[in-house]
């Protein structure tokens, strides 16, 4: 049998195409003319042999080889014959010399290599594994010929280290860091976290990305560390995604105290898993235990019927059985209330004892929405709310610049004219519709040029007025939500400021152009909607960590209000654990009557509450924190708007260092998810950086093979 596979490969599937090295072709026959390989396993048939005659679409191996799988024994020697071969090509492997070795000894026959322990090639191995490392450079790059020439030129003593030698420098190299990271935010004072979650387009995968933010008092500088991308399969629900956030937080030892505050975007998903994460936590705990105690007494009850079934047919053994079964089914029963009566036990004892379980229930999260994403959502419902102004030339500005993106003459002949092409949107981008418009109208002129030499309808005046209009509106927008999307210098503070300067420029441009009162109505309503909470101490659900970082932003604090810095003094106090006065609502007990001697019976009895209040007020002994906000606020520091706020801070701990460390703190506090996006946009170029530097690898070795 091994004959006839043998003389009809050679005279069939070897005849085509590149040598095979697979062995499922020794039972094939590939035939070009229809594209398909035929099997040629023989079977026992009506006291004789016949060829199978299978035939099988290409000439894929792993299509030939499931198969044979209807053939067990060819099937396994199949394998066997694969496994022999794989073994003879290492042992030719090994046995081949190696030019580079060769190289190295006619070209340096004097000079002896590093020897293995030899701390100068640690060094280098190192250094190369690092730079590896960050170029995104595949471990079999190391293995090029001319990689070895090249650093024989350099070092004729060096011997590049082997894929794998690479491969563990580089694990070395990753813990070393991450141990770094963990040192270094074990002495944080404060973290702050943003997380997001990506998918793919095709939504075959989904990752949770973390990073960390904090100020290093020994470096004197912001720091940002990526926690984690995780692979996150579906479904994405708001306890899944706290608990993956805990577990990345518990794999950096990062305790739940320290972390204020959480950015994520305002995804249902991610809002739910932060707005009570100890209630949802104790769900989850009473969920799991519930599903483990009915999955007890779901065995149970099926080992009760198992043995009802075993009884015997003698009289005496269905008596025994019967006894048994009816004692079993007591003792299942009593041991089923017992096991309900823990769990209730424990779910209550959890409930009583939250703060002394802090493995399972850990502190709530504060959690703040990132700004641009907030933004953008007002610029959303602002384009949606008025379709009828601007949807007919967004539209018509749409099909233009698709037009000329989708034609390479006309594309070439605008950067010959303007040295620029036409940016299209990205729905996932945030204001790319205004870059869209803002490019269009810097390229008006050349666009109009290019139109009438390619003969293309170009937009009509009216509808360049309306983009006009459109840009002029935006450009605010666009630009706060790229200015607070950086992570190199502080941004949380600008957040006040951008809020009240949209304001302001809303109303000019509702002053200014009587058209779009109706549009700057509906942006100023969604600004109020969505950041009020930022701005007004009396609106519902107040939130003062933005008050507090303006007020300690020598650029921006007189912009507050009094009730606004008086909100913004007492959160501050509130951090540190000082509790400040409610200086705008003085209390005082029920007076009582006083005798009819008094003018003013009732009048005088406030008014000597009023002072002793006012006495015992200005008797008062303040906090720390207090007197440094005091001090603060009087001597009303000054600091350029092109100022740098951290080096201001930095110089001023002497004076006040509870202070400081708290802005400084708070300078490390992103006021946006930007950080988090980014971590997904480098892991997607590094992927596909990686992905190509294969492809070239593997064209190199091919090129040097052929030659």
């Amino acid at each position: 049998m091994n004959s006839f596979y043998e003389s009809t490969m050679q005279t069939g599937s070897m005849a085509y195409g590149r040598h095979r090295e697979s062995a499922a072709w020794d039972y094939f026959h590939y035939v070009e003319e229809c594209d398909e390989s035929e099997c040629l396993v023989l079977l026992d048939f009506n006291g004789g042999q016949q060829k199978c005659g299978a035939r099988i679409k290409g000439k894929n191996a792993t299509n030939l080889k499931a198969h044979l799988e209807q053939h067990p024994s060819v099937c396994h020697e199949m394998t066997e014959k694969e496994r022999a071969r794989i073994v003879e090509k290492d042992e030719r492997e090994t046995s081949r010399p190696k030019r580079k070795e060769a190289h190295a000894v006619s070209r340096h026959p004097e000079q002896p290599l590093y020897p293995p322990g030899s701390l100068r090639k640690h060094e280098l191995n190192r250094k190369l594994a690092l730079l590896m490392a960050v170029a995104n450079v595949p471990k079999s790059f190391v293995d090029l010929e001319e990689f070895h020439d090249f650093v024989r030129e350099l070092d004729p003593r060096y011997e590049v280290a082997c894929c794998s030698a690479i491969a563990a420098e580089q694990e070395r190299l990753l813990q070393v860091v991450k141990e770094e990271g963990s040192k270094a935010l074990a002495v944080a004072e404060r973290i702050a976290i943003t997380t997001d979650i990506w998918s793919k387009k095709s939504l075959t995968e989904s990752f949770l990305g973390m990073t960390a933010h904090f100020f290093s008092m020994d470096k004197q500088r912001i720091q940002s560390i990526t926690l984690a991308v995780r692979k996150f399969p579906p479904p994405h629900t708001a306890a899944r995604v706290l608990d993956v956030f805990v577990g990345v937080l518990r794999e950096w030892n990062i305790a739940a105290s320290k972390v204020c505050p959480v950015m994520t975007d305002n995804g249902s998903n991610l809002v739910a898993a932060f707005k009570d994460s100890k209630q949802l936590m104790a769900e989850t705990a009473r969920a799991e235990l519930k599903l483990k105690t009915k999955s007890d007494q779901r065995a149970a009850s099926e080992r009760e019927t198992e043995s009802q079934r075993e009884s015997s047919d003698e009289a005496e053994m269905e008596a025994s059985s019967s006894e048994e079964n009816v004692d079993s089914s007591n003792d299942s029963d009593a041991m089923n209330d017992a096991v309900s009566g823990n769990i209730s036990l424990d779910v209550s004892d959890f409930d009583k004892h939250e703060c002394d379980h802090d493995c399972i229930f850990i502190g709530d999260f504060k959690r703040i929405s990132c700004f641009s994403h907030t933004l953008q959502c007002v610029v959303r419902q602002l384009f949606n709310g008025h379709q009828k102004i601007f949807g007919s030339a967004i539209g018509a500005a749409h099909k233009l610049v698709t037009k000329f993106n989708s034609s390479g003459n006309a594309t070439v002949r605008l950067i010959e004219l303007s040295n620029k092409k036409l940016i299209a949107d990205c729905p996932t981008r945030w204001s790319s519709t205004y870059i869209l418009v803002a490019r269009l109208l810097e390229l008006r002129s050349h666009v109009k040029t290019v139109c009438a030499e390619k003969k293309w309808a170009n937009l009509h005046q009216a509808e360049y007025q309306v983009l006009e209009d459109y840009s002029e509106l935006l450009e605010p927008f666009a630009k706060y939500t790229g200015l607070l999307s950086a992570e190199a210098e502080p941004t949380f503070s600008c957040v006040i400021p951008a809020l009240m300067d949209l304001q302001i420029h809303l109303n000019s441009v509702r002053t200014i152009k009587a058209h779009l009162i109706p549009v700057c109505d509906t942006a100023i309503a969604g600004l109020a909607k969505r950041f009020d909470r930022f701005m007004t101490p009396t609106s519902v659900n107040f939130e003062p960590i933005f008050l507090a970082a303006t007020f300690l932003d020598p650029r921006y604090r007189i912009l507050l209000k009094g009730e606004q810095a008086t909100a913004a003094k007492r959160a501050i106090a509130a951090e540190e654990g000082q509790a400040m006065p409610d200086s705008s609502e003085p209390s005082f007990q029920v007076p009582e009557p006083e005798p009819s001697t008094k003018r003013f019976r009732h009048l005088s009895t406030l008014i000597s509450e009023m002072a002793r209040a006012e006495a015992d007020s200005a008797n008062a002994i303040l906090s720390p924190m207090q007197m440094e906000l005091d001090r603060y606020e009087k001597a009303r520091p000054f600091l350029k708007e092109d100022g740098d706020l951290i080096a201001f801070w930095l110089h001023q701990r002497s004076s006040y260092p509870l202070l400081s460390r708290y802005a400084l703190n708070l300078c490390a506090v992103p006021a946006s998810t930007t950080p988090a996006e980014r971590v997904f946009s480098v892991w997607r170029h590094l992927c596909e950086e990686e992905k190509q530097s294969r492809r070239a690898g593997s064209r190199t070795k091919s090129a040097h093979c052929t030659e």
